[in-house]
């Protein structure tokens, strides 16, 4: 059995290799955390530009149903002129 100070010595080197690693494990973390940050701030920022790109768009797009309904109700109410005066001229209210 080896004498007391070769186990405390061999304790201690052990001891040693196991904070080198320890060490090497906390670095590993901090870099992950600092590129999960860094993923995370491009992640926001593209999120940021896509939702201002998709504004624009729907805001083309409410546009452009603007327009079209104010046509389709346009088209709509000089239907209903025709159909009203088409009527009072069926029912002889109106001359032809």
């Amino acid at each position: 059995m080896p004498a007391l100070g070769q186990r405390v010595a061999q304790l201690e080197g052990q001891m040693q290799d196991l904070a080198g690693a320890l060490g090497e494990v906390k670095r590993a973390i901090d870099d992950l955390r600092a590129d999960i940050k860094a993923d995370t701030r491009d992640l926001r920022a593209e999120m940021r530009d896509l939702r201002a790109e998709m504004d624009r768009r729907f805001g083309r797009v409410d546009q452009k149903i603007d327009r079209q309904f104010t046509w389709l109700v346009g088209i709509l109410v000089g239907v209903l002129l025709a159909l009203v005066g088409l009527a009072l001229q069926v029912a002889g209210l109106q001359p032809a």
